[in-house]
Protein backbone atom coordinates (compact mmCIF):
# COMPACT_ATOMS: atom_id res chain seq x y z
CA UNK A 1 0.00 0.00 0.00
CA UNK A 2 1.06 3.57 -0.53
CA UNK A 3 0.85 5.95 2.41
CA UNK A 4 0.56 9.61 1.42
CA UNK A 5 1.02 12.27 4.09
CA UNK A 6 -0.27 15.85 4.03
CA UNK A 7 3.27 17.21 3.53
CA UNK A 8 3.70 15.11 0.36
CA UNK A 9 5.78 12.31 1.92
CA UNK A 10 4.98 8.96 0.25
CA UNK A 11 6.12 5.50 1.35
CA UNK A 12 5.09 1.83 1.16
CA UNK A 13 3.65 -0.50 3.80
CA UNK A 14 2.11 -3.99 3.76
CA UNK A 15 -0.57 -3.44 6.42
CA UNK A 16 -1.87 -0.82 8.83
CA UNK A 17 -3.84 -0.56 12.04
CA UNK A 18 -5.92 2.46 13.04
CA UNK A 19 -5.51 3.48 16.68
CA UNK A 20 -6.87 6.45 18.67
CA UNK A 21 -3.90 8.72 17.96
CA UNK A 22 -3.11 7.73 14.37
CA UNK A 23 -2.20 4.84 12.10
CA UNK A 24 0.48 2.21 12.82
CA UNK A 25 2.17 0.92 9.65
CA UNK A 26 3.58 -2.57 9.23
CA UNK A 27 6.06 -4.10 6.78
CA UNK A 28 7.01 -7.64 5.89
CA UNK A 29 7.37 -10.43 8.42
CA UNK A 30 10.83 -10.29 9.96
CA UNK A 31 12.11 -13.53 8.33
CA UNK A 32 15.80 -12.72 8.76
CA UNK A 33 15.38 -12.51 12.55
CA UNK A 34 12.59 -14.96 13.46
CA UNK A 35 13.00 -14.47 17.24
CA UNK A 36 12.83 -10.67 17.01
CA UNK A 37 9.04 -10.50 16.64
CA UNK A 38 7.63 -13.86 17.64
CA UNK A 39 4.69 -14.45 15.30
CA UNK A 40 4.07 -10.79 14.57
CA UNK A 41 4.48 -8.12 11.95
CA UNK A 42 7.27 -5.59 12.02
CA UNK A 43 6.07 -2.05 12.71
CA UNK A 44 7.79 0.27 10.25
CA UNK A 45 6.09 3.56 11.03
CA UNK A 46 3.39 5.64 12.60
CA UNK A 47 1.45 8.60 11.18
CA UNK A 48 -0.80 10.82 13.34
CA UNK A 49 -4.31 11.31 11.92
CA UNK A 50 -3.76 15.01 11.22
CA UNK A 51 -0.74 14.20 9.00
CA UNK A 52 -2.32 11.34 7.02
CA UNK A 53 -3.79 12.22 3.64
CA UNK A 54 -4.45 8.79 2.02
CA UNK A 55 -3.64 5.09 2.26
CA UNK A 56 -3.98 3.62 -1.22
CA UNK A 57 -4.18 -0.17 -1.82
CA UNK A 58 -1.74 -1.81 -4.24
CA UNK A 59 -4.44 -2.61 -6.81
CA UNK A 60 -5.39 1.07 -7.26
CA UNK A 61 -3.51 2.95 -9.96
CA UNK A 62 -2.22 6.34 -8.88
CA UNK A 63 -1.79 8.99 -11.54
CA UNK A 64 -2.90 12.40 -12.63
CA UNK A 65 -6.65 12.97 -12.53
CA UNK A 66 -8.48 12.38 -15.77
CA UNK A 67 -9.93 15.51 -17.34
CA UNK A 68 -13.63 15.95 -16.72
CA UNK A 69 -16.19 17.48 -19.05
CA UNK A 70 -15.37 21.02 -20.08
CA UNK A 71 -17.41 23.71 -18.38
CA UNK A 72 -18.93 26.27 -20.65
CA UNK A 73 -18.82 29.84 -19.37
CA UNK A 74 -22.27 31.36 -18.91
CA UNK A 75 -23.29 33.65 -21.74
CA UNK A 76 -23.84 37.28 -20.83
CA UNK A 77 -27.44 38.49 -20.82
CA UNK A 78 -28.59 41.64 -22.48
CA UNK A 79 -26.92 44.35 -20.48
CA UNK A 80 -23.53 42.61 -20.32
CA UNK A 81 -23.91 40.80 -16.96
CA UNK A 82 -23.58 37.00 -16.63
CA UNK A 83 -26.73 34.96 -16.02
CA UNK A 84 -27.69 34.46 -12.36
CA UNK A 85 -27.92 30.85 -11.16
Amino acid sequence: MQVICTDGTVFECRAYEVIDAGVMLFGEEADDQPDRYAGGREQIGYVPHHQLHYIIPEDVAVGPPEPGPARQPSAPQAGGEPAQR
